[in-house]
């Protein structure tokens, strides 16, 4: 379903369409309806559900509109006559209280219930298993199913549970779309808002903290498969396979958002099962997911999501709509108990009482003629003891007219009637009349009468009824609207608001007096309100907002004093978009993003060689904002920050060396919150060793680090100070590039087409002064403007970053060019074996480029076989020493059993399909790598070989020695 903005506009006027069994019911019939839409049937998150959507609808009684018993239902909103589905329903219980009818249903998903008897053989594709349940169970199909086989099914199980398995396969729920056909979803990321302007008072409200899916268990059977570590979720699904567990994690543990409730004035084309941007009250946005939907049309549209938690692990598929029908029979009496407790308690004004002992135990009942005891009371009183009656408030009883042991006293029964001053039960015609007595002692015209058939008369409600058809009534309200969409911004600087009455549908504003109208504002701060609503008590049918009077947002409503009585407005929300931040913010550093060590020692060192010092640089609109008026803080993406990492006044001191041969890469998160805005910055450092070690067979390889003042290696040096580039070589047989001595003694390198150089430094990193920076790869905040500038090569100048910058870096990116380079190497140690395919893409222009470097490494120990796709993208200068066209050709070949690497007439090759990884030697397989082991027929093993708690290792002195 396409989602609509329409329903957001401050006016709109929605009406329900439904359709019965194919005919439209006359919309006047219609007086309210509610559907409640289940995306997920428990309370905590999970995938495998298949749940049932109902409805409810209240309308008057007409005798050409009848419902039965699994009528087909089709309900719609209608706004400015397109009219939105909301669901196909089959009614499952109607209640007729003459003047009304209330009818409520489930949708086709409810009578899903016989159980599972396959007409095709198996094993089987999903999707002809959930194409034979459909045909069984005569539902309509809406999907695409993906390839997945099932192996069979289990016996004795629901259609709609066996749907529900199906489901969890592909890590989805199942569920009937507002069109009446079946589908299936995970939740789906969308960019829908759901703006405070729309919400509730107190609309928001969060119910538990963030939700983050790591891992995911699933019973199958007898046994417990899972994939993953740390929180998660638990289902049930004997159809589940490992492999399928994995691939259903990958998907869906990208997932987080927070659990809460949204009441709002409710759009239907947000669809269940969707992610949607949440405003809270204090201007942010927040991810929720629409778990379960109720939503209540007439007289307008009110909707309830629940984004719900995950308190704890475990799914739920419904099997029937009884617990749901138990559930409302149980509240039905309850309520049913409740008032009929509370009529005979007198707390509806009736003079039946139930007496009670002092532990709160019923003891009997009494029939009195006033409403409250005294001594001239007459009554009629039931206990174990008897019946009897007292004229005198209770303090003696005369004529017993039955006790205990089941005597009954003559005397007090008259030829089958039950008689007492003011009231008639008559035994013979099953009748009770109550009132008083004429003078042949009859009561000829009863308060209140009742016969076998039903027939009740209360006359003090008769004479009510006549009172109230005598007084003339007359139809008055009051409405609000607004001007320029209720919006302040650039554009607009103020809002029109304008009052309007209506008496009996007639216009009657301007025969009302300015004074009548008496404006009131609601934000979030009742102080300013009550100042806000002293300064507007003067009166007026119009009022102008400006900015003053919003801040970000605020609620209006009018007070009308009329002849017929005080009126109140609708509600009505003015944005002020000019206080919503454009922030930008960038992370300026006084190190390079690269750090190399070498065992104890670092360059730069952070605790000799200056201290990291990381410093915020924040843009509104891209003009400077001082640090001192924003909310900062920071954090690493590993957890808190250590004690030595310390931050003031926003800036953050790193006085350590945090990377070392364990830990390669830190990012520090900058999250800041500027008026009613937020956003987060990272930025992350790097570190590499020199001249690292790989042994293959008998040769030792070496990784060169090295730093220059370019791309073009000048100014190299083995230290990063005072550098903006790092070189990087792997695979070299010498420790270090060739070289000639000077006279000096200093080294001077003679080839360095082995390096990839890559900028150390953020292209984005702003300087900030008052005249133009040298460095034009830079951001330069002009501090004599605020204004954020950048370097254009087609304009050999600088200009601001504005609402033109887009049309400028067009023009600046006509010239681009991309080059490619790949390559792969095979390690061999003593205690594993690894393979390792890079692929490297450049694209540049005359600004800088972009370098993007994408990695396979599988790596076999003697217990597991790792595999790590590493993705790296760093802006850079221009690089050289890439591969040629003809020098890729030399290495790698698409052939149709896969990818084969090796140079052209080498009898060394690694060829990479969709099985396994094989090694050839002189044109034979001597080794590959599938379904995590490796297969090889000889090893030659230098030192140690550990297999499973044993060590078998080679001692010149002792020989073959097992640990």
């Amino acid at each position: 379903m396409a989602y609509s903005k329409d329903y957001e506009k401050d006016t709109r006027e929605i009406s329900i369409k439904l359709v019965l069994d194919g005919k439209n019911v006359n919309p006047k019939l219609l007086v309210k309806a509610q559907i409640n839409e289940v995306f997920n049937q428990s309370e905590n998150i999970t995938f495998g559900n298949f749940c049932t959507n109902s409805f409810n609808a209240e309308l008057f009684s007409d005798p050409n509109v009848k419902f039965a018993e699994k009528s087909k239902v089709e309900l719609f909103s209608v706004l400015d006559n397109i009219e939105t589905p909301l669901g196909i329903f089959y009614v499952s219980e109607i209640t007729d209280s003459k003047k009304k009818l209330n009818v409520s249903g489930y949708d086709i998903s409810a009578f899903m219930l016989n159980d599972y008897a396959p007409t095709i053989q198996f094993p089987n594709t999903i999707e002809n298993v959930v194409k034979d349940i459909c045909n069984q169970c005569n539902v309509t199909l809406d999907f695409t199913f993906p390839n997945i086989q099932v192996e069979g099914y289990p016996g004795n199980t629901q259609c709609k549970v066996m749907i529900g398995y199906l489901a969890g396969l592909m890590g989805m729920n199942a569920y009937i779309n507002p069109l009446g056909r079946l589908t299936f979803k995970w939740y789906t990321e969308t960019d829908i808002k759901i703006f405070r302007k729309i919400q509730f008072l107190n609309g928001y409200k969060q119910i538990a903290d963030k939700v983050i899916i790591n891992s995911i268990t699933c019973t199958v059977g007898d046994t417990q498969i899972s994939s993953g570590e740390g929180m998660g979720i638990s289902i049930e699904n004997p159809l589940m396979n490992q492999s399928l567990l994995d691939s259903i994690l990958n998907k869906i543990k990208i997932l987080t958002y927070t659990p809460c409730t949204i009441e709002f004035r409710g759009n239907p084309t947000i669809d269940v099962g969707s992610i949607v941007l949440v405003e809270t009250d204090k201007g942010v946005y927040i991810k929720a997911i629409v778990s379960k939907r109720d939503t209540t049309i007439g007289g307008g549209m009110k909707s309830t999501i629940t984004s719900i938690a995950n308190n704890q692990i475990i799914s739920a598929i419904s099997k029937s709509p009884i617990e749901i029908k138990l559930k409302k029979l149980y509240n039905t009496l309850q309520e049913g108990f409740k008032e009929s407790t509370e009529t005979i308690l007198g707390h509806n004004g009736g003079n039946f009482v139930v007496d009670l002992d002092s532990n709160g135990k019923p003891t009997g009942w009494t029939i009195m003629d006033t409403l409250a005891l005294n001594e001239t009371t007459h009554l009629w009183k039931m206990t174990m003891g008897g019946f009897g009656y007292s004229s005198n408030g209770g303090k003696t009883f005369e004529k017993i007219a039955i006790d205990m042991n089941g005597n009954i006293n003559a005397f007090a029964i008259r030829v089958g009637i039950i008689q007492g001053d003011f009231f008639d039960i008559d035994l013979n015609t099953g009748t009770l009349k109550m009132g008083l007595r004429n003078q042949q002692g009859e009561i000829d015209n009863p308060d209140f009468y009742i016969d076998h058939n039903g027939v009740v008369i209360f006359n003090a409600i008769k004479e009510l009824e006549k009172k109230i058809e005598a007084i003339e009534t007359n139809t008055v309200s009051a409405s609000i609207s607004a001007s320029n969409n209720a919006t302040l911004n650039v554009k607009n600087t103020f809002v029109t608001l304008k009052a309007k009455v209506v008496l009996d549908g007639k216009d009657i504003t301007t025969d009302l007096t300015e004074l009548s109208f008496i404006w009131h504002r609601v934000s979030g701060n009742k102080d300013q309100d009550t100042e806000w609503d002293q300064n507007h008590s003067t009166g007026s049918k119009e009022l102008n907002i400006g900015y003053n009077d919003v801040d970000l947002y605020a609620n209006f409503y009018c007070v009308v004093t009329t002849t017929y009585g005080v009126f109140v407005s609708n509600y009505l929300a003015v944005t002020d978009e000019t206080d919503v931040s454009n922030l930008q913010v960038y992370i300026s550093a006084n190190q390079p993003t690269y750090q190399e060590y070498n065992g104890s020692s670092y360059s730069p060192d952070w605790t000799t060689s200056g201290n990291l010092i990381l410093t915020p640089v924040i843009l509104d609109n891209f003009l400077n904002v001082p640090l001192s008026d924003c909310t900062i803080t920071w954090k690493k993406t590993t957890g808190e920050l250590d004690p030595d990492e310390v931050v003031t006044d926003g800036i953050l001191t790193v006085s350590s060396n945090k990377l070392n041969a364990d830990v390669k890469n830190v990012t520090y998160v900058c999250d800041i919150q500027y008026h009613y805005s937020s956003l987060s910055k990272t930025i992350t450092f790097s570190g590499c060793k020199d001249q690292e070690e790989t042994t293959i067979g008998d040769i030792t390889y070496y990784t060169w680090v090295y730093f220059a003042d370019n791309s073009n290696g000048d100014g190299i040096s083995k230290t990063s100070a005072g550098k903006s580039y790092i070189g990087v070589a792997n695979m070299q047989t010498e420790k270090e590039p060739p070289y000639t001595t000077n006279e000096e003694g200093q080294k001077i390198y003679t080839d360095l087409s082995a390096f990839v150089w890559t900028k150390m430094i953020d292209f984005n990193t702003v300087l900030k002064q008052p005249g133009e920076p040298n460095d034009i790869t830079v951001l330069w905040l002009d501090t004599t403007t605020g204004q954020l500038k950048k370097y254009y090569q087609f304009l050999q100048a600088w200009a601001p970053i504005d609402n033109e910058t887009s049309i400028r870096d067009n023009a600046e990116n006509v010239f681009v060019t991309t080059e490619k380079s790949n390559n792969a190497n095979f390690t061999v140690l003593s205690n594993s074996i690894a393979a390792t395919v890079k692929s490297v893409e450049k694209v540049s222009s005359d600004l800088g480029s972009q370098l993007e470097e994408l990695s396979t490494k599988q790596e076999q120990t003697d217990s597991s076989v790792n595999t790590t796709i590493t993705k790296v993208t760093e802006l850079t200068d221009s690089i050289t020493g890439l591969v040629t066209k003809e020098e890729f050709h030399t290495y790698f070949k698409f052939q149709e059993d896969g990818l084969h690497i090796s140079k052209s007439q080498g009898s060394f090759e690694m060829v990479l399909s969709d099985t396994e990884l094989a090694f050839y030697e002189g044109g034979t397989r001597v080794a590959y790598i599938s379904n995590k082991r490796l297969y090889i027929e000889q090893v030659v093993v230098v030192q140690s070989l550990q297999v499973g708690d044993y060590l078998l290792r080679y001692d010149n002195d002792v020989g073959f020695i097992i640990q």
